[in-house]
């Protein structure tokens, strides 16, 4: 998407006070594609405040995937919320994600983060 507001780089810079706002983009699709396969249990977004629709899914390197969606009510100051797939994904090459907020043409965000798996190390 495009961004009247910060840019891309801010979603995973890994730092909430950062900003990024679609110019034109409701919903916003984002496709990650990791160099090397990733585990992971969920994502954690930190959005602005009001009600957000995300999906997520994670595709594994033999083409197998594994979604997630939820609906989140934010309050003021926004905190972050995590959505969970209905298990680990052991090897992830692709995260597609797909954030949804009804009634605005802008879908605001300050961080994007991957959940690794509980125990793995």
């Amino acid at each position: 998407p495009r961004f009247d507001t910060g840019k891309l780089e801010y979603l995973f810079d890994k730092d909430t006070n950062t900003l990024a706002r679609t110019l034109d983009a409701n919903p916003a699709k984002l496709e990650i594609r990791f160099a090397e396969p990733r585990r992971m249990a969920g994502v954690r977004f930190h959005l602005w405040d009001g009600p957000y629709k995300i999906t997520a899914k994670a595709v594994g390197m033999d083409d197998t995937s594994v979604e997630a969606d939820g609906y989140f009510e934010l309050a003021v100051p926004p905190g972050p919320r995590d959505l969970y797939f209905s298990g680990p994904v052991p090897s992830a090459v692709v995260l597609l994600i797909q954030i949804e907020k009804p009634g605005d043409g802008h879908i605001h965000v300050r961080e994007i983060e991957i959940l690794d798996v509980p125990g793995a190390g």
